[in-house]
């Protein structure tokens, strides 16, 4: 019964944590015939709609931008469309696995993201003082970041934790009471 997370292709709807036991809960999930999408550079695999493309489903944004992440050889050049299940990656079996437990919670961290740089050269890592506010939104910063800074070879996308936010939550009077 692998853990797994429902990432829908409308941006606003929220992501849906589930267990997904037979084949029909992936094809239920994603409407219709299932194809695999292995990433294992981050360890999951997504399932989408086999036929999805000429369905002309809409893009899903999310799931796009984190196998662009993952796969940046795939990135400009594909999309993934309609409502998307990722879960971990198979076994030698065949089976499916729940999806990484450091992974799921970062991806639904209600908290923001930061994101940290390995520089060329050096021992220290840059974080940015940016939060974003979800996951996919650190992706596009962490992306930009790489594009644009040559120094940079590697992104890594961080969770805040609750105190984080609260630390840095607007208060009434622009103070903070500490």
């Amino acid at each position: 019964m692998p853990r797994g997370i429902l990432i829908p292709a409308d941006r606003t709807a929220p992501l849906e944590q589930g267990t997904f036991n037979r084949l029909e809960d992936y094809q239920a999930a994603v409407g219709g015939p299932i194809e695999a999408v292995d990433l294992p550079e981050i360890g999951v695999t997504i399932y989408a709609n086999e036929i999805g493309v000429i369905q002309q489903l809409p893009v899903n944004s999310r799931a796009t931008l984190l196998w662009w992440f993952g796969r940046p050889s795939r990135r400009r050049k594909a999309v993934l469309v309609g409502d998307l299940v990722m879960v971990g990656l198979p076994t030698r079996a065949g089976d499916s696995t729940d999806i990484p437990a450091d992974l799921a919670q970062s991806i639904m961290n209600p908290h923001g993201h930061r994101v940290e740089l390995t520089m060329r050269g050096a021992s220290a890592r840059y974080v940015s003082e940016t939060v974003a506010c979800n996951y996919f939104e650190a992706i596009v910063l962490a992306q930009t970041l790489l594009d644009h800074w040559a120094e940079a070879t590697v992104a890594e996308i961080v969770p805040r934790s609750e105190l984080e936010a609260f630390e840095d939550a607007p208060y009434r009077n622009g103070q903070k009471p500490w």
